[in-house]
């Protein structure tokens, strides 16, 4: 019996491999920096750049669990100080938790082209599995997740099918090794450690009031 079950699991995680790998995009060759990404090549914010603001660098990976959950909790706080000038809200994605982290990273700088990372990266913590990503998630139910429709479709699919992008996520990841960020969630304000615990069922619930007093918010 307990071979039978083992069999079926091997099967079925074959399967899996085999979905994911049979349409997986190849590279081209060419290079695109996302319109949002940060002078230095090596992060994204969605509000410009500012020399008055602090600067917090939010890192994580879109396959790690406690990334969706900080990202459920913190996401409104991070927007509302980016609009208010609070803070320069810098995105730095690791490539380290699941085999299609990577392929996940540059489906979200590709849909920064399409004019649609944050609805897209919303989509990807959604929809996040202990499996991962398949391309076949990464080319259809998430870029519609994030209304992602017609020539920005096209846009956003040649970019990712050409991995065209890659450069750039590979240099965010060098980013948060350079930083010293070994876990994720991390959380940088102007380049130090801010801790959050966001990992404690309890004190998660006020992790969105210290950072809001941290960057001086109402």
């Amino acid at each position: 019996m307990l071979a039978a079950i083992t069999a079926i699991i091997v099967l079925a995680a074959g399967v899996y491999l085999w979905s994911w790998l049979a349409d997986a995009p190849r590279s081209d060759g060419i290079d695109q920096t996302p319109p949002h990404a940060v002078a230095g090549g090596d992060g994204v914010s969605l509000v410009p750049i500012t020399a008055t603001a602090p600067t917090l660098v939010v890192v994580s990976d879109y396959a790690c669990p406690h990334c969706a959950s900080a990202h459920a909790t913190l996401s409104s706080v991070l927007d509302e100080a980016a609009e208010q000038g609070k803070a320069n809200v810098v995105y730095r994605t690791r490539t380290t938790v699941s085999p299609s982290s990577r392929s996940a990273a540059i489906a979200a700088a590709c849909a920064d082209i399409a004019g649609a990372y944050k609805d897209f990266s919303d989509a990807l913590y959604e929809r996040q599995s202990p499996m991962g990503f398949t391309t076949r998630e990464l080319r259809g139910t998430i870029p519609s997740s994030a209304g992602i429709t017609g020539e920005a479709l096209s846009a956003y699919l040649s970019c990712f099918d050409g991995q065209e992008t890659g450069r750039f996520v590979d240099a965010t990841q060098r980013a948060t090794e350079r930083y010293g960020i070994a876990g994720v969630p991390g959380f940088l304000l102007d380049e130090r450690d801010v801790t959050l615990d966001l990992w404690d069922p309890v004190l998660k619930e006020f992790s969105a009031d210290r950072l809001r007093l941290l960057l001086g918010m109402s």
